[in-house]
């Protein structure tokens, strides 16, 4: 009597753990690569504005920071790797998270700034692609890097995302110096 219920709780407990690594494979299969990803992001300080932006297509990562000076972009980092497939897979991820709720609510989002003062909430600006679908949006870094609603969590997280399989791709410890931009984790 003692083997049978071993046996009984023994079959209880695989059966559960079968049923959690079929759910777990379901939801990895559900998430569809980003066909290309393109974010922009830049802020107004004191002495300097600061940009940074970021592209995923094809299987490359671009990565460019610097400053704005007049109009003009001087870039202290600019290259282009080769992302890895854990890389994909992440950004795919939050990628995925962003689409589903922009596609699912009619969201209202702050303006971007024109990086013009010291108190301009700087621009956020993302262009996503997958399957044909594609979304843009344009709010300020503010209101991405200090959320109040999910969508603007979920951006915060994307670009958290972005920035550091940027970083581990180019091999950098920061970007241009900024292990955060402006509040922006990454």
């Amino acid at each position: 009597m003692k083997y049978l219920f071993s046996f009984f709780i023994a079959c209880s407990f695989l059966a559960g753990c079968s049923s959690s690594i079929s759910d777990t494979g379901s939801e990895q299969a559900e998430i569809r690569p980003v066909d290309s990803l393109e974010l922009y992001i830049s802020r107004k300080s004191l002495t300097k504005t600061e940009f940074e932006q970021f592209k995923f297509a094809d299987g490359q990562i671009y990565g460019e920071c610097g400053t704005i000076v007049g109009g003009r972009y001087y870039p202290t980092l600019q290259d282009i790797r080769p992302s890895s497939s854990d890389s994909a897979r992440a950004i795919a991820s939050a990628s995925d998270s962003v689409l589903d709720m922009a596609a699912a609510e009619d969201f209202h989002l702050d303006s971007p700034g024109k990086n013009t003062s010291l108190f301009d909430p700087g621009q956020f600006l993302l262009s996503l692609q997958r399957d044909g679908e594609a979304i843009r949006i344009e709010t300020s870094l503010d209101s991405v890097s200090e959320p109040t609603s999910p969508l603007q969590r979920r951006l915060m997280v994307l670009a958290q995302v972005v920035r550091q399989t940027t970083r581990d791709a180019l091999h950098e410890a920061t970007l241009c110096g900024n292990t955060d931009f402006y509040g922006l984790p990454g």
